[in-house]
């Protein structure tokens, strides 16, 4: 087992323990693995990519694909959330964009820039969501082949390079364009 699963086990026995003593529960005394330290954990640098490395990602990117990409690195969504995106949510007229965020479990709203309005604008409506499956109706669940594809084609196959990193991207550009407050 790698440290991250360790850790996540232990935390949820030291959890079990606490909510015992807590509650009162079928245990009285100390918690036996308050004192039980955690494994350290590698942390992975986020993938910053250059303007040439988005710009053949996105173009080598399936059609479909494509401005799933795009919109991530614009709002700084996840995927799942992105996926979950419904027209009824998204007012080009007042250029607002408004995403339930899953991690948080909130809403969250963010206005909608020109590049992000023309981005949506070109996107088929085929269902309530934006991001459907032409033959089912319902929302696309799985992208994973048109990423490793597009990874592939542009050149990125063999680096450390996740979905999830168009995140620290949306952000980065962010404070590029507008300022670490604005990222912020």
């Amino acid at each position: 087992m790698k440290a991250r699963c360790i850790n996540r086990e232990l935390a949820a026995l030291k959890n079990i323990f606490n909510v015992a003593r807590k509650k009162k529960r079928c245990f009285h005394g100390d918690n036996p693995v308050e004192s039980v330290e955690f494994f350290p954990e590698p942390t992975r640098e986020h993938k910053i990519l250059t303007n040439d490395e988005y710009a053949r990602l996105v173009g080598e990117a399936d059609p479909r694909l494509r401005p799933i990409i795009q919109v991530a690195v614009r709002t700084g969504l996840r995927l799942g959330d992105i996926l979950c995106l419904e027209w009824k949510n998204i007012d080009l007229q007042r250029r607002l964009l408004r995403a339930w965020v899953s991690k948080t479990e909130a809403w969250h709203e963010q206005p909608i820039g020109d590049g992000l309005a023309n981005i949506l604008a070109s996107i088929p409506r085929l269902g309530p969501y934006v991001f459907t499956n032409p033959r089912t109706g319902t929302r696309l669940k799985d992208i994973s082949r048109w990423w490793n594809e597009a990874k592939v084609a542009a050149g990125m196959g063999g680096l450390d390079f996740h979905f999830h990193d168009l995140r620290a991207n949306a952000g980065t550009r962010v404070a590029n364009e507008a300022g670490l407050f604005a990222a912020q």
